[in-house]
């Protein structure tokens, strides 16, 4: 999926739960994912909130500096990738 992404020229970037910091994430995203080409790798450890906080979403927006309609969000976890209104 990430090789169609990236060919397709699909920015992508990652908001993630986990406990680590973003960097520690992106350092073993690029170490199992060495081809990934993730614009940014934000955690809730960095932001001190979980999703599906609104704010952490918004904070990705401004990040790619996009609107939210112009955005797909795919997540792993229906509670916590809840859809933001």
């Amino acid at each position: 999926m990430l090789d169609y992404i990236n060919r397709s020229g699909i920015r992508s970037a990652v908001i993630s739960n986990l406990l680590w910091s973003g960097a520690a994430l992106t350092n073993r995203l690029n170490r199992l994912l060495p081809g990934n080409q993730f614009e940014f790798v934000m955690t809730s450890s960095d932001y001190f909130m979980r999703k599906p906080n609104r704010i952490l979403f918004d904070i990705a927006l401004q990040k790619a500096g996009i609107c939210a309609d112009e955005v797909w969000y795919c997540g792993d976890n229906p509670r916590a990738n809840a859809h933001v209104q």
